[in-house]
Parts: structure tokens; C-alpha cells; sequence
């Protein structure tokens, strides 16, 4: 699938046009200069979770989002502790959860399918990792499936068809 840069190509300059909602003592900044930062800081007692949003009214029924992560330290997404990013119309979301127990997509009846088994780096084994989401909705939103791809090898294909 051909990557529509002309949809979105994010620099990292600013992160004013994303939508914070970050939750507890969680912070999602630019920092350095051309990276966002996301921090649930772990040590907290309550559960943080670092969120961005953007919203794009129209996106194309297939298109390409491309992430690069690195995480110090990173909760389970069952303990909401977790980074997470998601891509929504107005009937329809694109959701994706980080967490030390692996890489979630939301699909219908807010159900949730791990994408492979505990693939994200954290703690110790932190490494940068580029995930790169292709989404099909060309069978309309409530079809809609995702092939995930960490470092260009496939992870397989998920639905992330849930309309809310």
C-alpha cells in the first residue's frame, strides 16, 4: 500500500495540533526537538496513560501510519498505564495500545486483539522500534483491518473495526 504523506507528515516540531489526553501524572511533550515524548511515569500509584489525538475528517479507505517508539519503562495496558494512539472519524476509530504486555488493537464490542505475543521493548531491552499500520477500510468501517509491521516484517493482519 502506497503511504499518503501528503495526508499527515508529522516533524515533531510542536505537538499543539494533537489533542492531549494525557490521564494522572502521565506527559506527552516534544522532547528533544522532532520527537514527541511519552511518559506514564510508572512510579505513580494511580494509572497514567499518555494520549495524543488528531482528528482528520476525511482519511482515504486505505492509508499508512508510521510510529517510531522507544520506551524507558512502560505499564501493562490492563493497568491502564500505558501510550497509546488512535485515529478516529466520526463514527469510527483507529486505537492502539503500548504496553509491557504487548502491542493492542481495538476492534467491535471494544474488544481488544494483541498483535503478536509481548513485542514491545521495554525497561532493559528498550530499543527504538518502527511500527508502521496499514489500514483498509475499503470494505467500509465495519470491516476495516490493519497489517501491522515492527522493523518492515509483517505481524499479521487484525480488525480494527470499531465504530463507536
Amino acid at each position: 500500500m502506497a503511504i499518503d504523506a501528503d495526508l499527515l507528515n508529522e516533524d515533531c516540531a510542536a505537538i499543539s495540533g494533537w489533542t492531549d489526553a494525557d490521564v494522572d501524572t502521565a506527559v506527552s511533550e516534544v522532547d528533544p526537538a522532532g520527537q514527541f515524548r511519552f511518559d506514564t511515569n510508572t512510579g505513580a500509584a494511580g494509572n497514567a496513560y499518555a494520549y495524543r489525538r488528531r482528528d482528520i475528517a476525511s482519511p482515504p479507505n486505505q492509508f499508512t501510519v508510521e510510529i517510531k517508539t522507544y520506551f524507558d519503562t512502560i505499564g501493562a495496558t490492563t493497568d491502564t498505564d500505558h501510550a497509546a494512539f488512535y485515529y478516529t472519524t466520526a463514527t469510527w476509530f483507529f486505537y492502539v495500545e503500548f504496553g509491557s504486555d504487548g502491542l493492542l488493537v481495538l476492534k467491535t464490542g471494544a474488544g481488544k486483539t494483541e498483535v503478536g505475543a509481548d513485542i514491545v521493548k521495554h525497561g532493559g531491552a528498550a530499543a527504538w522500534q518502527t511500527w508502521r499500520f496499514e489500514v483498509d477500510k475499503s470494505g467500509g468501517e465495519a470491516a476495516a483491518t490493519v497489517e501491522v509491521f515492527l522493523d518492515n516484517v509483517s505481524q499479521g493482519v487484525v480488525d480494527c473495526d470499531y465504530e463507536g
